[in-house]
């Protein structure tokens, strides 16, 4: 959650830190501490508030085999977005050769549109 305020979860010896990361980032937990903050500029969910949720804490072994599977399955969109990221910058790299290949008349404008 993005804010000027945080909360320290610091999960236990039974609990895997990086499952702790995940669980905190679905959608389910968000939702959860979107309606039960308070207040109009400045919403905010008291600590003790928070602590009060109860989540879903599988055995290591399932936890650790959660993260695997989620740390597999975005390495995959990582790879897909920093390609994505690459093409847009050889486009924008290309769009701004192309006008300045026209600016100083390398290109011929009528020419490509006949």
């Amino acid at each position: 959650m993005c804010s000027t305020g945080f909360a320290v979860l610091t999960p236990g010896p039974s609990t895997q830190p990086k499952y702790v990361s995940y669980l905190v980032q679905c959608n389910t937990f968000t939702d959860r501490v979107t309606a039960e903050s308070v207040g109009t500029a400045y919403p905010a969910i008291a600590e003790r508030r928070l602590g009060s949720f109860y989540v879903p804490v599988p055995p290591l072994p399932e936890q650790t085999a959660i993260v695997e599977y989620l740390d597999t399955k975005t390495a995959k969109l990582d790879a897909a977005i920093a390609a994505a990221r690459c093409e847009i910058e050889l486009l924008r790299e290309y769009r701004k050769r192309l006008i300045t290949d026209v600016v100083t008349g390398k290109v011929h404008v009528r020419e490509v549109a006949a």
